[in-house]
C-alpha cells in the first residue's frame, strides 16, 4: 500500500490490505481571473465531485459514506455558531435525489422528519403568507403541495 497526499493507491498482485479510518484531504478553489476580457463556456462546474470506483476486486465494506462530518466543535464556539454542514446562498438550490432523514439514519420517505423526546415539535414552518382559500393561494401562483396559511391553521394547496 502507498499513499499520497491527495489520495490512497493500493497496489500489488494479491494479499490483503485492512484500512481503518481514512480521509483524504481535499480543498477546492475556483477562480476565472484574466488581465484581458474573457468569456468562459462551462457545460458542468463541480466544487467538489465525489465518486466511487470499485475495479475487480472483492470487497466488504462495513459502511460507506460519500460525506460524513464528525461533530465539529472547538473550544470557544458555542451550539449557535458551531454548523456540521452550511450552505450559503440565499438564491441558490441545494438538491437531494433521494431520501432525506432528519433524526433517523434508515428514511422510510422523501423526507422522514422523526422528533427527539425532548423536542416539542418535530418542524417549525415559518414565514408562509396568508391565503383566505384554496383559490386565492392557486391564483396568487401557490404550486400544489406549497404551504400556506389561513389564520392560525396551516394548510397546503391542492
Amino acid at each position: 500500500m502507498t499513499g499520497t497526499i491527495s489520495g490512497m493507491e493500493v497496489t500489488g498482485t494479491s494479499g490483503t490490505v485492512n484500512v481503518s479510518d481514512y480521509a483524504a484531504p481535499l480543498r477546492s478553489y475556483i477562480n476565472f481571473a484574466s488581465t484581458n476580457n474573457i468569456t468562459a463556456n462551462i457545460n458542468a462546474l463541480y466544487g467538489l465531485l465525489i465518486d466511487g470506483m470499485s475495479g475487480q476486486s472483492q470487497n466488504t465494506i462495513g459502511k460507506s459514506y460519500g460525506i460524513y462530518i464528525k461533530p465539529f466543535r472547538f473550544t470557544g464556539d458555542t451550539e449557535a455558531n458551531a454548523f456540521n454542514l452550511y450552505s450559503e446562498g440565499e438564491n441558490t438550490k441545494n438538491y437531494f435525489q433521494g431520501r432525506v432523514g432528519l433524526g433517523t439514519n434508515a428514511p422510510a420517505a422523501k423526507l422522514h422528519v422523526v422528533k427527539s423526546f425532548s423536542d416539542l415539535t418535530p418542524a417549525i414552518i415559518s414565514g408562509c403568507n396568508e391565503y383566505a382559500d384554496n383559490a386565492a393561494a392557486s391564483a396568487a401562483g401557490l404550486p400544489a403541495g406549497a404551504l400556506y396559511r389561513t389564520g392560525d391553521i396551516l394548510k397546503v394547496v391542492h
